[in-house]
């Protein structure tokens, strides 16, 4: 049986009305009448029947929003396109701009996070830590390095501890810690990175 006869005719047609708004949007777009473009984007955006069609055209409000010279709400646009998908598939946009592009990609890379099979690099230490305890003992925490090489607080979660009491100061320590960040293609990218940490009595 044909994919297509397994879909409902009312979401065949909803996903056609919205592919057909993202091409005239499109279509505007490429003869610079901004203001068709945007009222085709945004009856794309309230009518899209998926959550992918919707990342796609938060990324095309991106690309108008760039090519009216308005760079912080095109990035804004990418990261709503990605917290719906974490990659919409949209791969040629150095055809309208090469700068278009690498802000995409910059966007891109900021907003994915990479596992570590994913890496030509992976995140390492610039210091490696050793946290102060009662008694010597480790402690196993996982996070996520953004593309500076910063921790994201939000993300620090302890696996193991020897004593519950000292999650807390722990996460502290860790929120200033500095890594090189992992790379992809010589690129930063956000990474999880999970880490074995020396727990040490004071001297």
């Amino acid at each position: 049986m044909s994919l297509w006869l397994l879909i409902p005719a009312a979401g065949i047609a909803a996903q056609s009305h919205s592919a057909q708004l993202l091409a005239t949007a499109r279509s505007h777009i490429a003869a610079r009448q901004w203001d068709s473009a945007d009222a085709a984007l945004s009856e794309a955006l309230e009518t899209a029947p998926y959550l992918m069609d919707s990342a796609w055209t938060y990324v095309w409000r991106g690309v108008l929003e760039y090519q009216q010279g308005r760079q912080q709400l095109a990035r804004l646009s990418f990261r709503r396109a990605f917290a719906l998908h974490p990659d919409p598939g949209i791969h040629s946009l150095d055809t309208i701009s090469t700068e278009l592009a690498a802000l995409f990609d910059r966007e891109f890379r900021a907003n994915r996070t990479y596992s570590t099979w994913d890496l030509d690099q992976p995140a390492r230490w610039i210091t490696r830590p050793d946290f102060i305890g009662p008694a010597r003992g480790e402690a196993i925490v996982r996070m996520v390095v953004d593309t500076s090489g910063s921790v994201e607080e939000r993300s620090i979660e302890v696996l193991t501890i020897p004593d519950s009491t000292f999650v807390v100061p722990l996460k502290q320590m860790m929120k200033g810690v500095v890594f090189s960040p992992a790379r992809v293609g010589g690129k930063p990218v956000r990474s999880v990175v999970a880490y074995r940490i020396d727990i040490v009595p004071p001297r």
